[in-house]
């Protein structure tokens, strides 16, 4: 049924196969577990999604190679100032949803079109070279809900800032791959150490 979108491995010699220009992803079983391989124009990753010993396998390790580099601090920097502003009349903030995608080879920092409450924000736009999608909990912290699980299921990096209006606001990070979740360091997708500066985990 999914022979020509899934491709399945079992290492047990290097190199593995590069990834079949026609699969959607591969699962690939190694001494560690079970790991899931995937690509797009911007990212090449292989991350774990099962963390079981196979007698007999290789060990392999999780990676993650963004094909155009990290990005600035001083994009995640506008979207804390920017959310800090997002306010109802009576001071609440509402959230905010921002995201990275790539054009000509080159990322942009957009904030959609979007219908932002307190506790909720959506858009209809949709960009099919998303690297990072990105929204904020205003005052509350930061935490993927059930419904950002539900609703992630791209090929990106989906974060959440929290206590916004901190100094020092929240920031949880992770890399979705269709469904499966790998939470990464900041520094796995920002150029540089300013970017602890500005949030914390």
């Amino acid at each position: 049924m999914f022979s020509d979108l899934i491709g399945y491995h079992i290492y047990q010699h290097d190199p593995l196969p590069p990834l079949a220009p026609q699969h959607a992803y591969d699962y690939v079983l190694a001494a560690n577990g079970v790991f899931m391989r995937a690509q797009s124009p911007m990212m090449q990753v292989c991350i774990p999604i099962c963390n079981t010993a196979v007698r007999g396998l290789r060990p392999l390790q999780p990676a993650i190679h963004l094909i155009h580099g990290r990005l600035p601090s001083a994009m995640l920097q506008h979207c804390i100032t920017d959310a800090r502003q997002a306010t109802t009349e009576q001071n609440h903030l509402l959230e905010t949803l921002y995201h990275v995608h790539l054009i000509e080879g080159h990322y942009r920092l957009v904030k959609p079109p979007q219908s932002a409450t307190t506790g909720n924000v959506t858009t209809v736009t949709v960009y099919p070279q998303t690297l990072l999608d990105l929204h904020t909990h205003g005052d509350s912290a930061a935490f993927f809900s059930a419904t950002d699980n539900r609703d992630e299921q791209g090929l990106r990096f989906y974060g959440v800032l929290g206590k916004v209006r901190d100094r020092e606001p929240e920031m949880r990070l992770r890399l979705g791959c269709y469904g499966y979740f790998y939470e990464c360091p900041l520094e796995t997708l920002f150029l540089d150490g300013q970017v602890n500066a500005l949030v914390r985990l």
